[in-house]
């Protein structure tokens, strides 16, 4: 974790930005590194942060990714696995963002992908997407609404099944009654 503070705040410096880093083992022995430019912080509430900031760069988890696009901010994806890698795919696909394979990640390679997605084509293309995406509490309702659908779906078919399967019984005896 130390090696990526100094390489972050190495880019930030270059760039003439600030950066703030989520850490939580980091945290716990730094609260700010490398002439201020960078704060280490255990967590953060991305719904108050993240609309603050001019590009994340972060995991790549669903959960990151999807707050980060619900903010209007662009992304740089550094994926380390599961997942991750489809995300930074996705957000490449949408404009939104640009990832990396964080084991290989260098100090030119972030650079690169900071300067990319701090462009106003990606920040525009950001908050276009944003503005299109439901909020977190309709999210949830649409997403039960689509649960419960599936549900009794899958009952309906099972019922249709059973329904079909005992008429062709019922007419195999009657037949064989004949």
């Amino acid at each position: 974790p130390e090696a990526f503070v100094s390489m972050s705040a190495e880019v930030c410096e270059q760039l003439d930005v600030r950066g703030l880093i989520c850490a939580p083992a980091v945290a716990a022995t730094a609260t700010r590194s490398h002439n201020g430019r960078v704060l280490i912080v255990p967590s953060v509430n991305h719904s108050l942060v993240l609309p603050r900031c001019r590009a994340i760069a972060h995991h790549g988890g669903s959960g990151t990714t999807a707050a980060a696009a619900r903010a209007g901010v662009p992304s740089v994806l550094l994926w380390i696995g599961a997942d991750q890698p489809a995300w930074a795919k996705k957000v490449a696909e949408l404009g939104i963002g640009a990832g990396h394979r964080l084991s290989s990640t260098t100090r030119d390679d972030l650079l690169r992908l900071l300067r990319t997605v701090l462009t106003r084509q990606y920040s525009q293309r950001a908050r276009e997407l944003a503005a299109q995406m439901e909020g977190p509490a309709d999210s949830v309702r649409t997403a039960a609404t689509l649960i419960e659908r599936t549900i009794v779906a899958a009952r309906n078919r099972r019922s249709a099944r059973g329904a079909a399967a005992g008429r062709r019984r019922g007419g195999a005896r009657r037949a064989a009654e004949e």
